[in-house]
Formats: C-alpha cells, sequence, structure tokens
C-alpha cells in the first residue's frame, strides 16, 4: 500500500497531478482582479437597482387619470391631484408646450388651454 491507502501505480500519477497543480506555470500569465472601471460600473449599477427597488410604488386605490379635472381650472385641477397623492410632481404645461416624452409615475402633467382650463384628462405619467 503506498501513498493515501492507494496503490503505488494510482499513487504516483497523482502525486505529479499535485505537483503540477501546485506549482504554477512560468508561461501563463496570473490571473488579475478586475479592472478599477468594471469595479465602479458594477457598484454603480447595483446602487441603481437598489434604487429602482426602493422606489415608492403608487398610492392603491387613487385614480390614474383624472377625468373629473376636465374643463376647470387648471391650479384648481393640480390641487385635486395633490390630494390624492402628496409627493406626487404636478405641473401646470400650456397645451402644445413642448415636454419631456420620458415616463414616470411620480409626475402629472396638467395640460391647459389660453384660459387656463384644463384641456385634456391629467394622468399619471
Amino acid at each position: 500500500v503506498g501513498v493515501w491507502g492507494l496503490k503505488p501505480a494510482l499513487a504516483v500519477p497523482l502525486l505529479r497531478l499535485k505537483r503540477r497543480l501546485q506549482t504554477p506555470d512560468p508561461d501563463k500569465p496570473h490571473p488579475r482582479p478586475p479592472p478599477m472601471k468594471s469595479l465602479f460600473l458594477s457598484c454603480l449599477l447595483l446602487l441603481a437597482l437598489a434604487l429602482a427597488a426602493h422606489a415608492a410604488p403608487a398610492k392603491s386605490g387613487a385614480p390614474r387619470s383624472f377625468a373629473s379635472c376636465a374643463g376647470i381650472s387648471g391650479k384648481a385641477c393640480a390641487e385635486i391631484i395633490r390630494a390624492f397623492y402628496p409627493d406626487m410632481e404636478v405641473s401646470i404645461v400650456r397645451d402644445g408646450a413642448p415636454v419631456t416624452a420620458d415616463y414616470r409615475e411620480d409626475r402629472v402633467r396638467v395640460y391647459v388651454d389660453q384660459a387656463g382650463k384644463v384641456a385634456g384628462t391629467p394622468r399619471t405619467g
């Protein structure tokens, strides 16, 4: 009985394999740690995902659109919306004015005509 309780015919190849694994090959480069740039980007992505997951969902039971605001003044409509969504960003925008096309659930735009009356149905987003 040889090394590790094995027959010498099996122990010798295992010892050679062990030695080869323990001594580094001079032709192979050592593995490098990830560059700082990719580590920084990974941390930044993880932070963005954590912030997105932490964002507060819309208040349940509150309407997603406010059809009852049609025809009233823009300021009165903004107050009605703030009653449902106190943390919502409510902005009064003249109908036809250029705005960004991004979708945000924490925002409501109230479009008003020349007289300051609500021109369409305000919606979240």
